[in-house]
């Protein structure tokens, strides 16, 4: 599950960052991981089946090794 949230990002980083810095806001983990939770709960069972607070820590987790 880490490896997929790890693809998301490199898949959505760049333009997550520009579009908060353009609303002026600066990227941070909460940001990335509200993102990421979004997407892994579209795409992933394993991950919608798994506790919202474990969800959350794991996707902090992987968010902050990127901001």
């Amino acid at each position: 599950m880490e490896n997929m949230m790890r693809q998301l990002i490199n898949d959505v980083f760049y333009d997550l960052e520009e579009a908060c810095a353009a609303g002026g806001e600066k990227l941070d983990a909460e940001i990335l991981a509200d993102v990421l939770g979004d997407r892994m709960y579209d795409m992933s069972e394993e991950y919608r089946t798994t506790p919202w607070e474990v969800r959350r820590a794991k996707t902090l987790k992987v968010a902050r090794e990127y901001v």
